[in-house]
């Protein structure tokens, strides 16, 4: 480590090791970081650490000269292990059983957890693989308004398994926005599209289902607590109605 100074100003540098560190549920090992401060500016060009049977990379800063402190970060997590993440961070009573890669940025203000959610902004791509999720109950219900649509074509499925998980996504202002979160199993796929409020947990997704020869599509609103998943018929019932039109040409009423 080293320190220098010019006037009033005051610089330093170092790496930091820790053995074992943790904050709430978390807890890393193995932790080596290089530190720089100058000004009231914090930057760690390089944070490594054991996280949750898996590995993390990250960079960034804290920028302490605004009154209330800036944080950016820029993180790479490897093969972590999800049921226990979900655990430390209380996501919900749901589990998760899987193996995460994620690679991300986050830039917020704040101290306490509605002004750091309210203020995230960044963006990333995440996978999880072979995995399971029970209890979560947008997929819960989810399954239940589709899984009868499925049956009536044959399709017999499991919607809590998978074989990945994949997607990219934006956060803005405590708004997670994706366009592309798809679930993939033997059968077929099942793409989200839209947001979730990470300060109310409102849910606002146009979900389709691709699943043997079969495709459903629904609307799913309200809350993480209290989804509301209503089927768009109007495609289906269109179908219908020009395959009967070409069968009965005189008879379209």
């Amino acid at each position: 480590a080293g320190a220098s100074s010019a006037g009033a100003a005051f610089a330093a540098q170092g790496r930091i090791t820790v053995g074992d560190l943790r904050f709430g549920g978390l807890a890393l090992t193995a932790v080596q970081a290089d530190v720089r401060y100058r000004d009231s500016l914090v930057q760690l060009p390089e944070v490594r650490a054991d996280f949750m049977k898996g590995k993390l990379t990250a960079k960034g800063e804290v920028d302490l000269r605004p009154k209330v402190p800036r944080v950016a970060l820029t993180s790479r997590l490897d093969n972590v292990a999800t049921e226990p993440l979900v655990r430390a961070l209380a996501l919900g009573t749901w589990t998760l059983r899987s193996a995460l890669n994620f690679d991300g940025d986050v830039s917020f203000v704040g101290f306490s957890s509605p002004e750091i959610l309210g203020s995230a902004a960044g963006g990333g791509s995440l996978l999880l693989k072979d995995g399971r999720l029970d209890g979560y109950k947008p997929l819960d219900r989810f399954s239940e308004v589709i899984l009868p649509i499925l049956a009536t074509q044959g399709v017999r499925v499991r919607l809590n398994e998978f074989d990945q998980v994949s997607g990219h996504y934006t956060l803005d202002k405590g708004v997670l926005r994706t366009k592309d979160l798809t679930l993939t199993k033997a059968e077929g796929t099942v793409t989200a599209a839209g947001s979730l409020g990470l300060l109310d947990s409102s849910l606002n997704f146009d979900v389709v289902a691709k699943l043997g020869r079969t495709t459903v599509e629904a609307k799913v609103t309200g809350t993480t607590s209290q989804p509301i998943v209503v089927p768009k018929l109007g495609r289906l019932q269109e179908r219908i109605e020009i395959q009967l039109d070409k069968a009965r040409p005189d008879q379209q009423g």
